[in-house]
């Protein structure tokens, strides 16, 4: 990968798209237009910057947020009066599907005036239309290994991108310990199936103490948003450049699997473009909270989505789609410790859970008893709470 001239490396997704904000000078009384379905650091940042975000609904199919939708807010903003504040547009490739309509929102903000930013998970791999994904508008930022990197297209604000990774502070050498020792137990753990929700606590654990992470916090410090990267994250982007299109592979050929399991027991089954390197494959299933409650109890992995509203004072129904989506997806992993074997166990799961006949699998699975899951989260739980007060302990800060 060639970052010499347009592209620029820092300690993660959050804060390459903070250093793309600073760069295009958004700030206060700004309003930056977002999918109403995305990662919840996406506002927060946006917040960070004094601007706001504004929130356009999705495509309940592919979970983007296509032309109409933009146009949509565009004119609910115009008739609140805040039309005039719009700088940027966002433009979310959700879960890894390429948004069908990127040209065409591109086209619509620049004969607006508007910025254009692209949140891509796997950037310079993928194409649509023979175009590299993250080079349609001003700038892009996606996430390479354990380092997020800046994609700078607009030639305007190469330079000041490039100044700002050069004075980007390196991790302290608390931070890359902690890097280091969380990568390594991830990767014990996922070695087994039957560890793998132990590994999911012992990430959430992290995020509890602000180790790695801080997009559950409501308040970024400016150290969690400007940081440069260290020697663990080039070793570990190394390697994962190196076994890069082994990942993919498996990748690929796992959500085909998916696909065609759940096509086979009549579940719904996520249409994705053919080329789209899924980040996670998501589900819609009307009784989520009890099939993650009972995929916990289980031992199985499965995620939860985008479950959070971005969007606390908002009326419901402008943006249906989204608060659908955020109660109902849930998200199958794509990871290399995935087996078919597996695989075949969690479609039947989701499919024993919607026939209302999951009682007949759950001996098969011990996990709760020989590993004490709901102990261990009632844990997390206590210590969630002192939270706030642990965080103040120096080595945690």
């Amino acid at each position: 990968m060639d970052v010499r001239n347009t592209s620029f490396t820092f300690y993660n997704s959050q804060v390459a798209f903070n250093c793309l904000l600073k760069a295009f000078c958004i700030g206060k009384q700004d309003r930056v237009l977002i999918p109403a379905y995305t990662d919840s650091f996406i506002p927060l940042t946006i917040y960070h910057t004094a601007a706001d975000p504004e929130y356009a609904d999705i495509d309940p199919q592919n979970y983007n947020s296509l032309l109409s939708h933009y146009t949509e807010a565009y004119e609910r903003m115009k008739s609140n009066g805040t039309a005039s504040f719009l700088t940027a547009v966002l433009i979310h490739h959700a879960y890894g599907s390429p948004n069908p309509d990127t040209d065409k929102i591109v086209a619509w903000a620049k004969d607006k005036g508007l910025l254009v930013i692209e949140y891509c998970t796997y950037g310079p791999q993928l194409s649509q239309n023979g175009k590299p994904l993250g080079t349609s508008g001003d700038g892009a930022f996606f996430t390479f290994g354990v380092q997020g990197i800046a994609q700078v297209n607009n030639p305007k604000y190469q330079n000041i991108m490039s100044a700002m990774e050069t004075v980007a502070p390196p991790p302290t050498k608390t931070e890359s310990l902690s890097l280091a020792t969380t990568l390594f137990i991830q990767q014990l753990l996922l070695r087994s199936r039957h560890c793998r929700l132990a590994s999911q606590l012992f990430i959430k654990s992290n995020q509890l103490f602000d180790i790695n992470h801080w997009d559950t916090q409501l308040e970024a410090t400016p150290r969690n948003l400007f940081r440069g990267i260290g020697y663990i994250q080039r070793k570990v982007s190394t390697y994962y450049a190196n076994r890069f299109d082994t990942i993919v592979n498996s990748k690929i050929q796992l959500a085909a699997y998916y696909s065609e399991l759940l096509r086979a027991r009549g579940l719904p089954v996520y249409n994705y473009e053919a080329d789209s390197i899924l980040s996670a494959y998501p589900v819609r299933l009307k009784n989520k909270q009890e099939c993650l409650a009972l995929a916990k109890a289980a031992g199985f992995e499965l995620g939860q989505g985008w479950d959070y509203p971005l969007y606390s004072n908002s009326d419901d129904s402008l943006l249906p789609n989204a608060h659908a989506a955020a109660k109902e997806v849930v998200c199958l992993p794509l990871h290399e410790q995935i087996t078919q074997p597996d695989a075949e166990k969690l479609i039947n799961f989701l499919d024993s859970l919607q026939k209302g006949t999951i009682g007949g699998i759950m001996p098969e699975f011990p996990l709760q008893s020989s590993y004490k899951i709901p102990h261990v989260s009632e844990l997390l739980e206590r210590i969630s709470k002192a939270a706030p007060s642990i965080r103040k302990i120096p080595w945690f800060s």
